[in-house]
Protein backbone atom coordinates (compact mmCIF):
# COMPACT_ATOMS: atom_id res chain seq x y z
CA UNK A 1 0.00 0.00 0.00
CA UNK A 2 1.36 3.17 -0.96
CA UNK A 3 -0.20 6.27 1.14
CA UNK A 4 0.03 10.18 0.99
CA UNK A 5 0.74 11.44 4.58
CA UNK A 6 -2.88 12.55 5.06
CA UNK A 7 -4.08 8.93 4.12
CA UNK A 8 -1.31 7.61 6.63
CA UNK A 9 -2.87 9.93 9.43
CA UNK A 10 -6.60 8.61 8.97
CA UNK A 11 -5.40 4.93 8.65
CA UNK A 12 -3.54 5.49 12.20
CA UNK A 13 -6.88 6.44 13.91
CA UNK A 14 -8.43 3.47 13.01
CA UNK A 15 -9.93 0.75 15.22
CA UNK A 16 -10.88 -2.50 15.37
CA UNK A 17 -13.62 -4.09 17.39
CA UNK A 18 -11.49 -4.49 20.17
CA UNK A 19 -10.04 -0.89 20.49
CA UNK A 20 -6.73 -2.26 18.64
CA UNK A 21 -5.35 -0.23 16.40
CA UNK A 22 -4.84 -1.35 13.01
CA UNK A 23 -1.94 0.18 11.81
CA UNK A 24 0.81 -1.84 13.70
CA UNK A 25 4.34 -1.65 13.84
CA UNK A 26 6.09 -4.44 11.68
CA UNK A 27 9.98 -4.86 12.03
CA UNK A 28 9.75 -7.24 9.37
CA UNK A 29 8.91 -4.63 6.52
CA UNK A 30 11.22 -1.89 5.08
CA UNK A 31 8.33 0.66 5.85
CA UNK A 32 7.98 -0.13 9.64
CA UNK A 33 4.03 -0.50 9.77
CA UNK A 34 1.70 -2.45 8.04
CA UNK A 35 -1.93 -3.20 8.22
CA UNK A 36 -3.67 -6.99 7.73
CA UNK A 37 0.25 -8.22 7.27
CA UNK A 38 0.31 -5.50 4.35
CA UNK A 39 3.29 -3.28 4.36
CA UNK A 40 2.19 0.73 4.14
CA UNK A 41 4.67 2.89 2.55
CA UNK A 42 3.99 6.38 3.65
CA UNK A 43 4.78 9.43 0.73
CA UNK A 44 4.36 13.43 0.40
CA UNK A 45 0.61 14.35 -0.58
CA UNK A 46 1.69 16.62 -3.67
CA UNK A 47 3.53 13.36 -5.08
CA UNK A 48 0.98 11.98 -6.62
CA UNK A 49 -1.77 13.97 -5.43
CA UNK A 50 -3.29 16.93 -4.42
CA UNK A 51 -2.32 18.08 -0.87
CA UNK A 52 -4.48 16.77 1.99
CA UNK A 53 -6.55 14.41 -0.56
CA UNK A 54 -7.15 10.83 1.11
CA UNK A 55 -6.33 8.77 -1.35
CA UNK A 56 -4.09 5.66 -1.73
CA UNK A 57 -2.46 3.02 -4.02
CA UNK A 58 -3.57 -0.77 -2.83
CA UNK A 59 -2.24 -3.65 -5.01
CA UNK A 60 1.25 -4.75 -6.55
CA UNK A 61 3.40 -1.70 -7.19
CA UNK A 62 5.17 -3.68 -10.09
CA UNK A 63 2.19 -4.96 -12.19
CA UNK A 64 0.51 -0.90 -11.99
CA UNK A 65 3.58 0.24 -13.98
CA UNK A 66 3.59 -0.15 -17.57
CA UNK A 67 6.49 0.35 -19.78
CA UNK A 68 5.62 0.35 -23.37
CA UNK A 69 8.17 0.61 -26.09
CA UNK A 70 6.40 1.75 -29.04
CA UNK A 71 8.84 -0.01 -31.48
CA UNK A 72 7.17 -3.40 -30.38
CA UNK A 73 3.56 -2.22 -30.34
CA UNK A 74 1.26 -2.88 -33.35
CA UNK A 75 -2.05 -2.00 -33.48
CA UNK A 76 -5.01 -3.02 -36.45
CA UNK A 77 -8.19 -3.63 -37.04
CA UNK A 78 -9.95 -7.13 -36.88
CA UNK A 79 -13.19 -8.08 -38.52
CA UNK A 80 -16.08 -9.54 -36.40
CA UNK A 81 -18.98 -11.46 -37.16
CA UNK A 82 -21.01 -9.37 -34.60
CA UNK A 83 -19.75 -5.77 -34.04
CA UNK A 84 -18.22 -5.31 -37.41
CA UNK A 85 -14.83 -4.04 -37.08
CA UNK A 86 -12.96 -3.34 -33.79
CA UNK A 87 -9.24 -2.20 -33.11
Amino acid sequence: MVAPRSFYQWLDTLKDGNGRYLLQTDVKTASGASIFGIPVYKIDDDLFWAKSDAHAFIGDLNRAVFYADRAQITARWVDDTVYGHYL
